[in-house]
């Protein structure tokens, strides 16, 4: 059984584990989390606390889950609210230190997946939230992780509740997340007329000991709460809700609020959820983040569909390239012309994609890529050599600023165990070189494809944010 690691990046300290299935083997948490803007330094305190926890075990990792609070789309955390981490491309820079894969969401949907599989609800729609330093937010729907946009996951906790309340992180007054979290107990408890309590921790203590002030706090907390869960809940109709994270602990002193307001807010239309709070469960992230990589690795259950393998927005790529005045083509082998038609679905495709070459055999890819007979005879077209030449001869024979290349084994025949059944290759070539990923997706052929086109275009977006010529 395949050994996976998950860390989670979400809280004020990292949390790092190992897992074999659902059997967790090691676990190390409070670890201080890297506080440098520099993405180099950032990496080198990652990799050589988790080489740390690897070294007490006696098989190597195949992949790394990593679960982070912020703005995460293709692989990079574009912004984090506890941390100077902008345009962080953790995916790439772990995954090229560590030698193994590393697949990172965000963190509210690492806990919903963690939660789940135990909740009975995966049949339904299911809100997930944490409640901590921030409020994260994630949408299970149709046996999938719900992603928006770009394959970003929602980001519920940016609802506003109150537009002259209190101006969170990411500067805007009243959102939900300003409203209901750790500061604002804090401040409601000053407010009150408390004295003293530093932490979440200390506020649940004294209202545990009868403070007014304290469950007072905790009753404006869960008001806020609730009436932005009503909203959620107008938005998603959910069967289910399960809260989790370092607050949810003391639900006892705001559960009934939340409860009230979210009745009152809640539309008559909508279905009544039912609300669970998860407790006792300080590593939901990081096992969440774990099998969220073990899925990618295609040894879960089922095919998770997360926010960073949901189909990216081709309407993005567009914009994006025509802004830019720069052009895309395309070289696909196991999907078929899928990646071309995303991007022609997009009106106004035309001012930037010139074209692609379906290069199902490996006479085309030769003939017509330059695919060299040395690579397909010794590394197979299934490899990242193929899929690195593929890109390049697509971007001399389309002449175009951008290509994109696709080579894979989408089954449910083909695979051996070297290359097994949902390894794919993809390579981006543009201004600042080549570079190319390898993958292993789950699911059937389907799911495959479908995955291997959401990667594709997240792969670019992320080429193109990093582009100073784009």
């Amino acid at each position: 059984m395949s050994l996976v690691l998950g860390l989670d990046m979400g809280g004020a300290s990292l949390k790092l584990g190992a897992w074999r299935g659902d059997e967790r083997l090691v676990w190390r948490e409070g670890i201080p989390l890297p506080q440098s803007s520099d993405s180099a330094q950032v990496t080198k305190y990652l990799v050589e606390a988790i080489d740390s926890l690897v070294e007490s075990l006696e098989q190597q990792p195949e992949a790394l889950g990593v679960g982070s609070c912020g703005v995460i789309r293709g692989g990079v955390i574009l912004q984090s609210p506890n941390t100077p981490w902008e345009k962080l491309a953790v995916e790439e820079l772990l995954g090229q230190a560590l030698g193994y894969g590393v697949h990172l969401l965000n963190d509210a949907d690492a806990f919903l997946l963690s939660v789940l599989p135990e909740s009975g609800a995966e049949r339904e729609c299911v809100l997930g939230i944490t409640l901590g330093s921030g409020l994260g937010t994630a949408v299970w729907h149709k046996g999938k992780l719900l992603s928006v946009g770009a394959g970003i996951s929602p980001e519920g906790g940016h609802i506003t509740i109150d537009a002259g309340g209190i101006t969170g992180t990411a500067g805007i007054p009243g959102t939900l997340e300003s409203m209901a979290n750790i500061k604002a107990v804090l401040r409601y408890f000053a407010e009150a007329g408390g004295h003293g309590a530093a932490s979440g921790i200390e506020v649940y203590e004294a209202a545990k000991a009868g403070d007014a002030a304290a469950q007072e706090a905790w009753e404006r907390f869960g008001g806020h709460l609730g009436t932005g869960l009503g909203s959620l809940c107008n938005l998603f109709a959910p069967a289910v809700v399960l809260i989790g994270g370092g607050l949810a602990g003391a639900h006892s002193y705001f559960g009934d609020a939340a409860a009230l307001a979210l009745t009152r807010h809640r539309l008559a239309s909508m279905p009544q959820p039912e609300v669970r709070y998860i407790t006792g469960s300080p590593d939901a992230v990081a096992r969440g983040a774990a099998r969220y990589a073990a899925n990618m690795l295609g040894h879960g259950a089922q095919p998770v569909v997360g926010p960073d393998s949901m189909p990216a927005n081709p309407i993005q790529i567009v914009q994006e390239l025509t802004r830019s005045g720069k052009t895309l083509g395309v070289a696909e082998s196991c999907t078929g012309g899928a990646l071309a038609a995303a991007l022609t679905a997009v009106p106004g495709a035309s001012k930037i994609f010139l074209g692609g070459v379906v290069s199902y055999a490996d006479s085309v890819k030769e003939g017509l890529l330059d695919v060299s007979q040395a690579t397909l005879k010794n590394l197979g077209a299934v490899s990242e050599e193929a899929a690195r030449e593929m890109a390049e001869g697509a971007l001399r024979l389309l002449r175009t600023d951008y290509a994109i290349a696709i080579t894979g084994i989408a089954g449910p025949g083909g695979g051996t165990k070297e290359k097994p059944v949902g390894l794919v290759f993809i390579a981006w070539a543009g201004p600042g070189g080549t570079r190319v990923e390898r993958c292993q997706f789950g699911g059937n052929r389907a799911a495959v494809q479908d995955e291997s086109v959401s990667r594709a275009l997240a792969g670019l977006l992320k080429e193109l944010e990093s582009s100073p010529s784009a």
